[in-house]
């Protein structure tokens, strides 16, 4: 019986990354600046629009909220974006990390639960003191608010237990 040979090519034992790995590091790094951006941005935004506080006026109560709703996508898309992506970045997604990232998600959910709870609060007293001829802008202002608030609320919600869950394997 012939005697077998293995021929190894020399460097074959240096393990080579896939071609798109190199451009998800890529992707990767540039949505962790986007999303940093974007979260970054809304946060100081907000903190323009809620300083300084006039809890107890309804009105600014009543606005405040409504535009915090309106803020929500670039915060939104920057919470899910970077830290996922940093994640990548550092060598995999681990799973302190995605529980981390969970429990902010979860922690956003509470955060709009108490500015839905406000809205509701600040809305009662701003239709009674609306006039017959803002009524309608008003109606509008509210429905499109309260979509926001059930939209935004579902996707933190969803994105803290898929993140749990994946920070489970």
């Amino acid at each position: 019986m012939p005697e077998r040979k293995v021929l190894v090519r020399e460097g074959a034992s240096e393990r080579r990354r896939p071609a798109g790995h190199e451009l998800g590091r890529v992707a990767a790094k540039l949505a962790a600046v986007f999303g940093t951006g974007l979260f970054m941005v809304g946060v100081i935004d907000l903190a323009i629009l809620w300083t300084p506080f006039r809890f107890g006026t309804a009105g600014w109560e009543f606005a405040a909220v409504s535009r915090t709703f309106t803020n929500m996508p670039m915060i939104t898309l920057g919470a899910l974006m970077a830290p996922l992506a940093v994640g990548y970045l550092a060598g995999g997604l681990r799973t302190g990390v995605v529980k981390g990232v969970a429990a902010g998600y979860a922690f956003g959910v509470l955060v709009m639960v108490v500015l839905a709870g406000l809205y509701i609060l600040s809305g009662v007293e701003v239709w009674q003191v609306t006039p017959p001829e803002g009524m309608s802008a008003l109606k509008r202002a509210i429905l499109k608010n309260g979509v926001e608030m059930v939209v935004y609320t579902g996707i933190l919600a969803s994105a803290a237990v898929v993140s749990w869950r994946f920070g489970k394997r």
